[in-house]
């Protein structure tokens, strides 16, 4: 039988690591669902600041005792955290801390130039690569792993290129709204592919004083996908569900 650890309110950190928030306002809202988890101030601000900088999924153990809510509450908490994070995000505040990480880790102008030269060059070539690629895929023939490389390989750059052109005018990067835009999607999208793979049926043995996975594969997992697991297959759902729509939100909207 799945054991239920104390740490069902770690799927709350979860998200806002996920998304990132990094650093703490007076809030009434967030200073009553924060006080209810039993998390001080400085605590939160440290463990969110962590989540949002290297997109991990951190939380302190102080929150453990909420396990005992029941699941209304854990949900009414979860949501009531995502709208404090979205509304966070979208500040001024929020946004010129991304755009002063967003500068610091930009690639170097020489670098830039280089790589945008090859993305030039590649062009007709790689639009010549994609027609042959439909046309296999629509005989139902295997593409070659090097033409997937090679096209994939181009977009990456591209991509890079398109970045690093919107940052140096401060402008969103391409095909969202906001100039944060596109790193909170980010944030968001590693978490559903992340949470995307728990097994929420895993069952787990008591091996001395611990709980651990009968499969040991599971046991080798991160503690993302454990924190996730453990939280349970509804929260996990809700989040995910917020996350989708949220993402939904950022993008936009093809006329």
């Amino acid at each position: 039988m799945k054991r239920i650890l104390k740490s069902v309110a770690v799927f709350f950190f979860c998200l806002l690591a996920a998304v990132g928030f990094t650093a703490y306002r007076t809030i009434k809202a967030y200073e009553d669902i924060f006080a209810q988890l039993g998390i001080e101030k400085k605590s939160a601000e440290s463990y969110i600041l962590h989540g949002f900088m290297n997109g991990k999924l951190s939380s302190p153990k102080s929150i453990y005792g909420a396990y005992k809510w029941n699941t209304g509450k854990r949900k009414e908490a979860l949501v009531e955290i995502a709208r404090l994070v979205k509304d966070y995000t979208a500040s001024d505040y929020f946004k010129d801390e991304y755009i002063k990480m967003r500068m610091k880790n930009m690639m170097r102008e020489e670098d830039y130039r280089e790589m945008k030269m090859h993305v030039d060059m590649m062009k007709d070539y790689i639009s010549t690569m994609e027609k042959k690629k439909k046309e296999r895929e629509a005989k139902k023939q295997e593409v070659d792993e090097y033409t997937l490389t090679s096209i994939q390989s181009y977009y990456n750059q591209k991509k890079q290129v398109e970045e690093y052109e919107a940052a140096k005018k401060g402008q969103p990067e391409p095909g969202f709204t906001t100039v944060q835009g596109g790193f909170i999607a980010g944030r968001l999208q590693q978490f559903l592919d992340m949470s995307a793979t728990v097994d929420f049926d895993a069952q787990l043995r008591k091996e001395g004083t611990k709980m651990v996975f009968v499969n040991p594969e599971y046991e080798r997992k991160s503690e993302d996908w454990k924190k996730c697991y453990r939280a349970g297959k509804e929260l996990t759902g809700e989040a995910q569900r917020i996350s989708r729509e949220w993402i939904e939100e950022l993008k936009v909207k093809k006329q």
